[in-house]
């Protein structure tokens, strides 16, 4: 019960953040402004996380893992993929605002490494690098280089292509990572 209780009132301080987000400039939110909104004491605050950056990461963290692994682990990896462009549409002024966040602890860049684990993680399970005979294919360079694509193809949607859907962005997705680029000329 206590355990449920401390999950639930992290879950408020994240959607508490989340909330600020979509309305402040990440620069300007402060902790008390979380606090206050969650309803909760500052001391509070720091029983669960350091700091702003860490509510940030978290939420993205957790928008990307929940479920999702769950969908790799049962051979759904297309599925997966495609959970994380809902999840963007379902959350988009919050990435919105979040690719605003630039320096050190990017919201950019802390996507970036939390998609990294999850390609990591599907190809540990479905990996067949070791038959192509390249030293730098390896399962880490190749993890980066998609997820820096998938990140770069939700940056594009969320900033630029506002009125596209999930499954079609998606669909996008999945072509470019399907074809070379040689498919696209001629």
């Amino acid at each position: 019960m206590m355990e449920r209780r401390k999950e639930m009132t992290k879950q408020i301080l994240a959607e508490s953040f989340q909330s600020l987000m979509e309305q402040h400039p990440f620069e300007k939110i402060t902790i008390k402004m979380i606090t206050d909104e969650a309803g909760v004491i500052r001391p509070t605050f720091y029983n669960y996380f350091q700091d702003k950056y860490e509510v940030l990461e978290w939420l993205i963290s957790d928008s990307v893992s929940r479920s999702i692994y769950d969908l790799i682990d049962n051979d759904m990896e297309n599925e997966a993929i495609k959970m994380v462009f809902m999840k963007v549409e379902k959350n988009k002024l919050f990435f919105r605002k979040g690719f605003e966040i630039q320096g050190q602890n990017s919201f950019k860049s802390i996507l970036i490494e939390q998609l990294e684990k999850m390609v990591l993680y599907i190809l540990k399970k479905h990996s067949r690098l070791d038959k192509v005979g390249l030293k730098v294919l390896n399962n880490e360079n190749v993890a980066l280089f998609y997820a820096i694509g998938l990140v770069t193809a939700i940056e594009i949607w969320v900033m630029k292509n506002d009125s596209v859907s999930a499954s079609d962005i998606y669909e996008m997705y999945t072509y470019m990572v399907s074809h070379s680029i040689m498919d696209l000329i001629e």
